[in-house]
């Protein structure tokens, strides 16, 4: 952060601890006699805590209350959507082991089991429908591992973890997401992404392919389930990121997020789509009225995380210099050199990250097979 803003602007806090966050922010302002104009959330562990600070300072943003019937409180976002009737897996909540059977008893197998409030996949895990108690037992105790701050050290900043997991039926289908914004009620579906995830059963986000791969009608039916809801859910003066499984019954919620997609998603649907979701979404967070009209894509974006289970230390990276000349590839991220790579309890490390974009799908589907010969990793065991 230093290096684009002065350390004399930089409001030292917990972002993660509300009555810090605001007391904090409100003597910083005090001392130094100034006003802020927004106040904005892109990282899902900070929405509510950035709503709660927006609403005391008087500035747009979704209200809390609001903020918490979100992906930041699962519980909350399914018993919302369950009341205004939104189509949507089973869900259940369980403690033990004990809730844990009971559960699936409701909800059926297979079944997706996360904790009620966190996110990147951490403590996630499916139980299969030939699972036996002694598997579903070892795979609970792994995901609660998983959000043990000796794991993730976050965990200790965010919450101390609570024990409630959400057991939710598991819907086979494609992942899609629609993303947008809101501003004064109004919703504005701005694109589709569509999904893949790592083969280890983890639901770590591997990839994403801007727009999605679906129908006209898939398309229409998906802005449509979005649309309400956001509206269902009362979210305003924010972005959302909407996820939902398509089912031969469907869109399907899975999750919502009153926020806008992370990673570097913005810049694919920006290349995409050509809107720019994060300048809008700082002028509603400024109160300033945007004007939006959708319109279909201009391009076929691929984003790519390259995942590892294995830990070391990277000894060398080939093939970056070449493609970092080629017109289509953006390296968003990569492990340097000397790095060390410690997956986390059956959580994959990224090794890459990057975008690609072509004119066509057939041509993104050559870039794609291009850049998985090219571009190699090679590290030392520990």
């Amino acid at each position: 952060v230093k290096k684009y803003v002065p350390i004399s602007n930089i409001i030292l806090t917990n972002p993660f601890d509300t009555d810090r966050l605001v007391i904090d922010t409100v003597q910083y302002l005090n001392r130094n006699r100034i006003l802020l104009d927004a106040v904005a959330a892109h990282f899902e562990l900070n929405v509510v805590h950035a709503a709660t600070l927006a609403s005391i300072l008087g500035l747009p943003g979704v209200p809390p209350s609001v903020a918490r019937k979100s992906s930041a409180n699962k519980l909350l976002m399914r018993h919302a959507c369950k009341q205004h009737g939104i189509p949507m897996p089973r869900f259940y909540v369980a403690q033990t082991a004990q809730e844990l059977f009971e559960a699936l008893k409701y909800v059926g197998r297979p079944a997706i089991v996360k904790p009620v409030m966190f996110g990147h996949s951490y403590g996630v895990f499916k139980v299969e429908k030939d699972d036996n108690e002694e598997i579903i037992i070892k795979k609970f105790a792994r995901a609660t591992q998983q959000l043990n701050p000796s794991a993730y050290p976050l965990m200790a900043d965010y919450h101390t973890f609570n024990g409630y997991f959400l057991v939710e039926e598991y819907l086979e289908g494609r992942v899609i997401s629609v993303d947008g914004l809101v501003q004064d009620q109004r919703v504005m579906p701005c694109g589709m992404a569509e999904f893949a995830y790592t083969e280890d059963n983890s639901f770590t986000q591997e990839a994403a392919y801007i727009p999605a791969r679906v129908s006209a009608d898939t398309h229409t039916q998906c802005f449509q389930t979005a649309i309400r809801v956001i509206r269902a859910l009362g979210f305003d003066h924010c972005g959302f990121h909407c996820e939902m499984v398509l089912t031969p019954k469907g869109p399907m919620l899975l999750e919502v997020a009153s926020r806008l997609p992370g990673g570097n998603m913005t810049v694919g649907y920006l290349k995409a789509y050509g809107i720019d979701m994060m300048d809008l979404y700082l002028d509603i967070c400024l109160g300033n009225k945007v004007r939006y009209a959708f319109h279909r894509h201009k391009r076929y974006v691929y984003h790519r995380s390259i995942f590892t289970h294995y830990g070391g230390v990277v000894v060398s990276v080939a093939g970056l210099d070449m493609l970092k000349k080629k017109r289509y590839f953006r390296l968003f991220w990569h492990a340097p050199v000397g790095s060390t790579i410690t997956p986390v309890a059956g959580i994959p490390e990224s090794l890459a990250y990057y975008q690609l974009s072509a004119s066509t799908q057939e041509k993104l589907s050559i870039y794609r097979k291009k850049v998985k010969e090219t571009l190699q990793f090679t590290f030392s065991s520990r």
